[in-house]
């Protein structure tokens, strides 16, 4: 796992943490600056989300080799990456 990957499993967090910020001192912001903290946090989400995106490389064929099915939901399929 790539280290951007990583840091995409943060993008989460970081919408929380607006909403948290804005939680306890939306009140005492002045103007419109609540909406600029929630914009910018899912916006750095974001961007992290889409940098991991571009960071993952194709890993060309993949060949199915084994489907298991547990109910009508659980559904798990075994690949292979042929060299």
């Amino acid at each position: 796992m790539t280290d951007l990957v990583r840091w995409a499993a943060l993008a989460p967090f970081l919408a929380l943490a607006g909403a948290v910020i804005n939680g306890l001192f939306g009140r005492s912001l002045r103007g419109n600056a609540a909406g600029v903290v929630a914009s910018l946090a899912v916006a750095a989400g974001f961007v992290l989300s889409a940098l991991a995106f571009l960071g993952v490389r194709e890993v060309g064929a993949v060949r199915v080799v084994g489907y298991e099915s547990k109910g009508k939901i659980n559904k798990r399929i075994r690949i292979e990456l042929p060299e």
